[in-house]
């Protein structure tokens, strides 16, 4: 197919080629749009194992290696701790968001999301103060103590103010994306539209014939 017979299809299916990919821009949008948003807070903090009673195994490996931190995700993620972030955050009448972590080394990253933007911002702070104040308890250690915690944190950064998501520019990426597929589809159809067009038109000569 040459250049002007492609441009002569385009021209002929424009309101195919241009008007699936707006619908369904504006209908991504407003789907967006209508969604209940959410907020999110983070913190990034240093984490390391503290003094501990030497009978302690809690958090280290047979070869005494810290895996305190690469533990933090799981033990925010349990059902206890967030039974406590709960329980701290009550006085606040706030309902505790959804808890999330990841480590870099012993560098951990402690997130939470929530449908208040005060929530998850208080979130992370409660997880943030629960470890400091009961460390090694999570790991189920017998030998942990209010004065011994076991587990050093030091902050890095601290909990982020609230951010909506999706935010806005997330909102309009996926918009765009899914406008760019629906293109691939309108343009397939128009060619193939046409394509049939032309099928059909050649078999009428032909029968006329």
């Amino acid at each position: 197919m040459t250049i002007p017979q492609i441009w002569s299809v385009l021209l002929r299916r424009w309101p195919l080629v241009l008007g699936l990919p707006i619908l369904v821009a504006l209908a991504s949008l407003g789907a967006g749009a209508a969604r209940p948003k959410s907020y999110t807070s983070s913190a990034r903090v240093l984490v390391s194992r503290g003094i501990a009673d030497e009978r302690s195994t809690a958090g280290v490996t047979w070869a005494n290696e810290d895996t305190v931190a690469l533990d933090i995700p799981t033990i925010i993620a349990s059902a206890a701790f967030g039974g406590d972030v709960a329980a701290a955050l009550q006085p606040q009448g706030l309902a505790p968001g959804a808890l999330h972590g990841s480590t870099d080394g012993k560098i951990v990253t402690v997130a939470a999301t929530a449908s208040q933007p005060q929530a998850a911002q208080a979130t992370v702070q409660a997880a943030l103060d629960l470890l400091r104040a009961n460390g090694l308890r999570y790991w189920g250690d017998p030998t942990w103590s209010p004065e011994h915690p076991g587990v050093n944190i030091g902050t890095l950064d601290p909990p982020s103010p609230p951010t909506a998501t999706p935010g806005t520019r997330a909102l309009l990426l996926d918009a765009a994306l899914r406008a760019a597929a629906a293109l691939v589809v309108s343009l397939a159809l128009a060619f193939g539209l046409d394509a049939l067009r032309g099928g059909l038109a050649f078999h009428h000569e032909d029968a006329k014939a």
